[in-house]
């Protein structure tokens, strides 16, 4: 987007659309045609439009959590039924 907005700016070079500038990538002079900065918009578009996409989808924590309470299960209250049928000796974790 910042390049788009760069460009736009920019007048159009002579020496490039001439055929050759030696400045290239240098120069203070926009090298896209209109019809490149259209195209270059269009990408600018869809890309923002994927990334807000991308953004919605987002759940507050990147990991698995409990439907209740919202937290990690490392930060779950402690559930006593499920910790008194735990046997420590078969089973660790």
């Amino acid at each position: 987007m910042r390049i788009l907005d760069e460009e736009r700016r920019k007048t159009p070079c002579k020496r490039f659309f001439g055929g050759y500038c030696k400045f290239e990538t240098y120069c203070k002079y926009c090298h896209y045609s209109e019809k490149e900065l259209q195209e270059l918009e269009r990408l600018v578009l869809a890309k923002k439009k994927a990334n807000s996409k991308k953004r919605k989808k987002s759940t507050k924590w990147p990991w698995k959590t409990h439907t209740q309470t919202g937290l990690p299960i490392s930060l779950q209250p402690i559930q006593l039924a499920r910790l008194e049928r735990t046997n420590f000796e078969l089973s660790w974790g």
